[in-house]
């Protein structure tokens, strides 16, 4: 019995490690490779939040500025670079080492709402919880990690986690007191996430629609969930028409795609099966590295058997969601599927629709395919408890899923290995854009260089606009121009 004890505990401090190892790989990966100088949309947002605030000027529904129609209000990420720009002089390589921070922060918390189950599904429960870090923490898209814009999503996540642990809560034992914490948590939540906090509403209104279908005794909870969301959404919607500032005016890039129009994927109905299989592939290894592990057609091959993998998977995920364990992990698990579900189907009438099939292969969507793998990995550390007591009979159904999951955690070693080496390439990258920036600062009307790196937007700013932010950058000493940035990224050049 002791010996037995012994071992279930030597287990779980083994797959604790591996969660950590996971979370160090990831932090080590940010601290030593990630952007530090400024590039693409982070030179509108030191335009337009960080040159008016540091004159004064910034008012608080500057916040939540939105460059058009398809642009994000985040006024949580407009805070973090407030605060970058006080403290650290606009290092974006700090601002990524804080969204893994974030991150850290929202796989804990997922790991507090999902507790019950683990506690309930022993040894292995903890297993799952271990391969959850190694996909949330991948580096499968290196880009998560070396762009700060992007990574700074993790800070939503905790938003997330934290609001459908209440959605449950008050799904559970409704009551006056709850509904109005509800009603509150998903407008601070529409607040922080804007039009993800719309989709993620209706995942969570259709999750507690499918307990309630199930079990008529929660239908009322259900319902009064239903109506908080709408209200809360309601009031965010109502909050932001009369707070936030006029939209600013897009390029011409930005006005195209505020054009879009969903009847331009019937154009691209012959690659429509694209439109699942590769979210679903790309969330485990994208194209560019399947491309190096199979030359010739064979990623393609290997992107079609991920893809049909994961639809058996989502078949079972389905299942259980009708006919198996009903409890807080399930619940979370049927929320978040749903969400992966409704953000792709935005990025196909956003962005697809126009730009064409291709652009689903943009790495920084990989942030949002992989919900899909979290989902399934909640399902099963949800499902684990009666799967274990089954018996016999589900022998073979528990052996497949940990096979699964040891899998995808065992492909987390090459991913880890060829983002490393790949890191060198990044780093000389950053170096190329510093080098830049200061030829510009050095230019006396701050001319960009004949050959701009594309990421550097600012050469496509106006004469005007461009001198006046890179000159505000030269003259507080900011970012590139800093010293003591320079000194943190080992800057060359010094």
């Amino acid at each position: 019995m002791i010996a037995g004890s012994l071992g279930k505990t030597g287990l779980r401090l083994l797959f604790g490690l591996l969660a950590l190892a996971c979370i160090v790989n990831a932090v080590a990966y940010a601290a030593t490779t990630a952007g530090w100088a400024p590039v693409s949309d982070n030179w509108y947002f030191m335009d337009r939040i960080i040159y008016p605030y540091a004159h004064g000027n910034l008012h608080p529904w500057d916040l939540l500025v939105k460059r058009g129609s398809l642009d994000h209000s985040q006024p949580l990420r407009r805070l973090l670079l407030i605060a970058n720009y006080e403290w650290f002089d606009l290092d974006f390589r700090i601002e990524a080492l804080f969204a893994v921070a974030a991150g850290i922060a929202s796989y804990l918390l997922l790991a507090i709402g999902m507790r019950r189950e683990l506690r309930a599904g022993g040894t292995m429960a903890w297993f799952f919880l271990a391969v959850l870090a190694a996909v949330y923490f991948s580096l499968s898209a290196p880009m998560v990690f070396t762009w700060s814009l992007l990574g700074l999503g993790f800070t939503s996540h905790f938003c997330l986690f934290l609001w459908m642990i209440l959605a449950w809560w008050m799904l559970e034992s409704p009551s006056p007191k709850r509904v109005l914490a509800m009603v509150l948590g998903t407008f601070a939540f529409g607040l922080a996430n804007d039009d993800t906090a719309i989709v993620s509403a209706l995942a969570v209104v259709l999750a507690a629609a499918l307990i309630g279908w199930r079990f008529p005794p929660r239908r009322g909870g259900a319902v009064l969930l239903a109506i908080a969301c709408i209200v809360g959404i309601g009031l965010y919607f109502a909050f932001y028409q009369v707070a936030a500032p006029p939209m600013i005016r897009p390029d011409a890039r930005t006005a195209a795609l505020q054009s879009l129009q969903a009847g331009g994927l019937t154009t691209q109905l012959a690659n429509a099966w694209q439109w699942a299989l590769v979210p679903l592939s790309s969330a485990f290894v994208h194209r560019s590295t399947l491309h190096e592990w199979f030359p010739g057609g064979g990623s393609g091959f290997a992107t079609i058997l991920l893809g049909c993998a994961c639809l058996l998977a989502h078949a079972w995920f389905w299942w259980k969601a009708f006919f198996g364990q009903s409890n807080r992990t399930s619940f979370m698990a049927v929320a978040s599927m749903l969400m992966f579900y409704g953000l792709v189907a935005g990025i196909l009438i956003g962005r697809i629709s126009v730009l064409g099939t291709e652009y689903l292969w943009q790495p920084r969507y990989a942030f949002i395919y992989r919900w899909h793998i979290l989902a399934l990995l909640m399902m099963l550390v949800a499902q684990w408890p009666a799967m274990a007591l089954a018996g016999r009979g589900a022998v073979l159904s528990r052996g497949v899923a940990v096979a699964l999951a040891a899998f995808v955690l065992a492909l987390q070693v090459p991913l880890a290995v060829s983002a490393w080496n790949g890191a060198k390439y990044v780093r000389r990258a950053q170096t190329d854009f510093a080098r830049q920036i200061l030829a510009m600062g050095d230019d006396p009307r701050m001319l960009p260089p004949g050959k701009c790196a594309k990421q550097l937007v600012v050469c496509d700013f106006g004469g005007p606009r461009r001198m006046r932010v890179v000159g505000f950058l030269k003259s507080q000493q900011l970012s590139v121009f800093s010293p003591k940035v320079r000194a943190r990224n080992d800057y060359p050049g010094d």
